[in-house]
């Protein structure tokens, strides 16, 4: 097992917080863009801090096949995957202090 610096629910509260995008919403059956969106967003970051393929969808509940398609669209989101790492590395750096 890989010790990560942050976690899967980390990733996912800090989507929640800059995206308004809930858990309950990337877990779920939705299909609007900004949920969409969000688990793309989720699988890019979790990909960041090494997470495998399989750690992020069963977290997401999702099949491999959704997951290889948000990992795809990449360069689409990389300006928020970067706004997310940013607040994450906030979050860190706070719990450390």
């Amino acid at each position: 097992m890989t010790l990560h610096e942050v976690c899967l629910r980390e990733i996912a509260t800090g989507i929640g917080e800059v995206f308004g995008i809930p858990l309950s919403e990337l877990r779920g059956k939705g299909k609007n863009s900004g949920v969409i969106e969000g688990r793309r967003l989720f699988s890019l970051v979790g990909r960041e801090y090494a997470y495998k393929w399989r750690e992020i969808y069963e977290f997401l509940g999702k099949e491999s096949a959704a997951v290889t398609e948000y990992l795809r669209r990449e360069r689409d989101l990389r300006n928020k995957t970067e706004r997310l790492i940013l607040f994450l590395e906030g979050v860190i750096k706070n719990l450390n202090n």
